[in-house]
């Protein structure tokens, strides 16, 4: 893996971090203006290749990868702000956008001109039915060429769950807010913040997996994660395979550190001492 220079690391999260705060409150175009920005900055600053920096910045902040890699295909394939703004200029939803992405990058897989301009044309248009119109258009296209794509996107949303949880905490730790802490074990109860480290080391491991399904609602401070670990347990080795092309085991194991370092009481300055 390609190093980065610690000040340029540094630089980038300084520079990144308040729009990373602002595009998560976004959506459609003003999101994707704002992505642009991020992806501008990394572009200005000599990023050449996300994978690596994108690693590193995740490691040492509260900015997710997968948002930094989105930003970078953004401003690589919109080479000026206008050229975004004039292609969507009414996107409602990015969700959508993200979707279609590769019908509108991948070089396999782009559409013709013709059938571009329709795409875009709907995205513009906020039409309710896009999602299914993109479901058949990839199919038509990718087919089951994309078969591993399409797998890799039903564990999406527990690996970002895992990496926003992971961010999180690492502020509450780097801030040494006990009372948020105290309103982890509020919510959970000591055996289930426990029970959460456990699963989570397990999921690091190439080990079968062999536990019982978390008895713990949504309604915390860890939000939707309990669930979507549940989801990864039913799906056996084959989900736990796929989670880890998305989610470093390193990152799973450093969260199951900080929540069983919770549960014990630790001090928050030994358990930030760990994260460096």
């Amino acid at each position: 893996m390609e190093k980065y220079d610690p000040r340029l690391i540094g630089k980038l999260i300084d520079l990144i971090g308040p729009l990373n705060n602002e595009v998560r409150e976004l959506d459609g175009t003003p999101k994707l203006v704002k992505m642009w920005e991020i992806g501008d900055i990394l572009v200005r600053n000599g990023v050449t290749s996300i994978h690596s920096v994108a690693w590193t910045i995740q490691d040492s902040s509260y900015i997710t990868r997968d948002l930094l890699s989105y930003c970078f295909r953004i401003r690589r394939n919109w080479p000026t702000l206008n050229k975004l703004t004039d292609t969507f200029p009414h996107l409602q939803s990015f969700t959508a956008f993200r979707e279609a992405l590769p019908l509108i990058e991948n070089k396999k897989f782009k559409l013709p001109k013709d059938q571009l301009q329709a795409l875009i044309e709907k995205l513009n248009q906020n039409d309710p039915r896009i999602k299914n119109y993109l479901v058949n258009l990839k199919k038509d296209k990718i087919g089951k060429t994309n078969d591993r794509s399409q797998r890799l996107n039903e564990v999406r949303e527990t690996a970002t769950s895992i990496e926003i949880c992971f961010n999180s905490l690492k502020k509450i730790v780097f801030e040494e807010n006990a009372k948020k802490c105290g309103d982890l074990i509020s919510a959970y109860g000591l055996d289930g913040v426990l029970k959460i480290s456990q699963i989570l080391f397990i999921l690091s491991k190439d080990a079968e997996i062999d536990v019982p399904l978390l008895k713990i609602s949504d309604d915390g401070p860890l939000g939707n994660l309990p669930s979507k670990l549940n989801f990864i347990l039913r799906g056996g080795k084959p989900a736990k395979a796929r989670l880890r092309r998305l989610v470093k085991p390193i990152t799973l194991i450093q969260l199951a550190d900080l929540l069983n370092s919770i549960q014990k009481g630790e001090k928050l300055s030994e358990t930030r001492s760990r994260l460096y």
